[in-house]
């Protein structure tokens, strides 16, 4: 229970569900507490508790900033009975106050029931925004859906959304998309059966990122696909770079010995091309020398004198001078008359 504020100005104490301002609540159904101070400014941080003969049955504390300042949420407790209950509100420095609301037993209220299914199809009245949603209505005694009804989405908290309506098809259900929010907001959800007017509450809460979420959700399955593809390919051509060029970093030019090219094998021990080259080439030398020199001197082997002969120096020189004459003499061109 809560305790009694101090002495001062007394909290006022506002009511509301989706019909409005009210002092009564169908069972089940969410609704909002209020408090503000004179001059309707909203009071953060007050105590709201729902009582009734002594017994809590749920209490919260005004948001001080935020999403709904002075506001704290509530859903209404279910009944076999349309019941009265309290509503207490109280902080330090301000009388407490209390009011009452009165909850309606569903059975003898109406006939018609509004459900909120998410994406998932669980039933709730907490909807992500971006996220798609259904409401179904339903005949209350017989629980069979009710099609061609016109479903009404209006804004509580932020007048700015658009009001969006939609018909139930032959399943009593509508689909809808819930609003992209900067902040929690309540919208109110009404429908119209029979000249009777039914309502209830849903919250649009606001998700980080939602708005790339959703986004991405809503891409075909086959231009996801086709991105993973693209993605493997890249990751594969990359690795192969990398790969590439590894191994050539790991290449090394191999460069033989001396020992390992054919030009540079050593000799063999009875091998000596060099020494065979210089004897051959010698050898011919000498071979030459001695042709020129035995034709040189072949005519004086006629007389019987050559170098191996002791012929005296005069005679030698003056056979020597012969024979060059003559030979110079049988190398020149014969006259004109010879011809």
């Amino acid at each position: 229970m809560i305790d009694s504020g101090d002495s001062g100005e007394e909290l006022r104490i506002y009511i509301v569900d989706g019909s409005g301002i009210t002092d009564r609540v169908l069972e089940g159904q969410p609704f909002l507490v209020g408090v503000s101070e004179e001059g309707d400014i909203a009071v953060g941080g007050a105590s709201v508790e729902v009582v009734r003969d002594g017994i809590s049955y749920g209490s919260n504390v005004t948001a001080s900033d935020g999403d709904w300042p002075g506001w704290a949420g509530f859903v209404a407790p279910l009944v076999n009975q349309n019941l009265e209950f309290q509503i207490i509100v109280s902080k330090q420095g301000f009388k407490t106050n209390t009011t009452s609301i009165l909850i309606v037993d569903s059975s003898t209220e109406g006939e018609v029931l509004i459900k909120i299914f998410n994406s998932t199809l669980n039933e709730t009245n907490r909807i992500k925004e971006n996220e798609t949603f259904y409401i179904k209505v339903i005949d209350k005694t017989a629980e069979n859906p009710i099609s061609n009804l016109n479903i009404t989405i209006n804004p509580v908290t932020n007048k700015s959304f658009d009001i969006e309506t939609k018909r139930t098809d032959e399943n009593g259900v509508s689909t809808f998309i819930a609003p992209h929010v900067d902040k929690d907001e309540i919208f109110n959800i009404t429908t119209t059966y029979r000249g009777r007017q039914y309502y209830t509450l849903i919250v649009i809460l606001d998700q980080p990122n939602s708005l790339s979420q959703g986004i991405t959700h809503t891409l075909p399955e086959s231009i996801m696909l086709a991105l993973i593809a693209v993605m493997l390919v890249v990751a594969i051509v990359l690795a192969f770079i990398i790969w590439k060029r590894k191994e050539k970093k790991g290449r090394r030019v191999s460069i033989p010995s001396f020992t390992e090219l054919a030009i540079f094998q050593p000799l063999q021990e009875d091998e000596n091309p060099k020494n065979e080259h210089y004897e051959h080439s010698h050898n011919t030398n000498d071979a030459k020398n001695e042709e020129q020199s035995s034709s040189f001197f072949q005519p004086l082997n006629e007389d019987g004198c050559n170098p191996s002969t002791l012929c005296s120096t005069a005679d030698y020189l003056d056979k020597m001078i012969d024979v060059i004459i003559n030979k110079r003499k049988d190398k020149q061109p014969k006259n004109n008359m010879d011809r």
